[in-house]
Parts: C-alpha cells; structure tokens; sequence
C-alpha cells in the first residue's frame, strides 16, 4: 500500500507532464504586407500542468531511428526545435507563439525545421520571461515574421488607376482613309 502511495505521488505527475504534445497549428491570414503573421500552436494541457501565460518552453521532436543495416531499431533521437511563449492558459488547453528557433549548426538536421503536431514540450525546461527580465506587455504577442531573421517576401503592386489627363494633352486622332471594298 505505501509502495502504491509513492507511485502514485512521484510516477503520475510527471507522466501527465511527459505527454503535453501540440495538437493543433492555426495561422492568420493577412490580406496585406504590413500585417503580422501570428501561428499558434495549440496544447493539450493547462493550469492542470502548471503552464501560465508568460512561460517560455522548449519544443522536442522524437524521431524514430531504424537501422537497415542491421534490420533493427536504433532508438528514439530527440532533437530541441524551438521554444514558445504560452500567450494563454486554461484548464485542459494552452496556446503558445513561436519564440526563438534553435540552430542547426551543432545539432543533427530535421527534415522540417518548424514546429509541427505531435511535437512535444518540454516542461522541465519551462521558465519565466519575468525571472531574467522584466516580462513584456503579454497580451501583445510577438509575431512569428518578427523573429526570424530571414527576408521578407515583397510583393510589387502595380497602378490600376491612373489620373486622366488634362484636354489640351488628349492627342488628336489622325484622318483614316475609308475601306475600298472590291
């Protein structure tokens, strides 16, 4: 019974923290170039978990490894993606932005390099925004197109509309010769 206790107080917390994974990816749609573009990641756990608006939390991936050498798996790989700012907290779901993405330069490479369902956080890397600096206005999210540090499309419009010109710049039409028809 005592071994049953302890079980249940060391083992079942962290198992409910070991499974918060994104389970959803929306992106707004911006109908201009001077828009910001904001995707949420969506996760399936909350104040339940400890998550709070203002943590900042490390994205894993496990990848599966298989060894066709020698017919067998090789194990899991996790690998750090990003890490998000959770922007809100409820009960049971949490909505993070991106934050900063980690380089490839020391680490093995992703096949996507974005965060993606199924990828993982996590918690035990959870910090606070407020314990190193003071934090930044959290209901003001920081857009995605903000902190990346790779050119922006520009789109080059074209006039549709020009102004009509004033009467004395109409040119005058010149004298055309009637059809002779045979």
């Amino acid at each position: 019974m005592k071994s049953l206790f302890v079980f249940a107080v060391l083992v079942v917390p962290t198992m409910a923290w070991a499974d918060l994974t994104i389970f959803d990816v929306r992106k707004n749609l911006p109908m201009s170039d001077q828009e910001k573009v904001y995707r949420d990641f969506y996760i399936n756990g909350g104040t339940e978990s400890g998550i709070q608006p203002g943590m900042l939390i490390t994205v894993q991936r496990r990848l599966p490894l298989y060894d066709s050498y020698q017919n067998r798996s090789a194990g899991d790989l996790e690998l750090k993606v990003a890490r998000v700012k959770i922007i809100h907290s409820q009960k049971g779901l949490s909505v993070a932005r991106l934050h900063t993405e980690f380089t490839r330069e020391g680490a093995p490479l992703l096949e996507d390099n974005f965060i993606m369902v199924g990828d993982r956080l996590d918690i035990g890397s959870a910090t606070s925004e407020k314990d190193g600096k003071k934090a930044e206005n959290e209901s003001a999210p920081t857009p995605v197109a903000a902190n990346r540090s790779a050119p922006q499309i520009v789109v080059n419009s074209v006039e549709l509309a020009s102004p009509l010109p004033r009467a004395d710049e109409i040119p005058t039409p010149n004298a055309v010769d009637n059809p002779i028809m045979q």
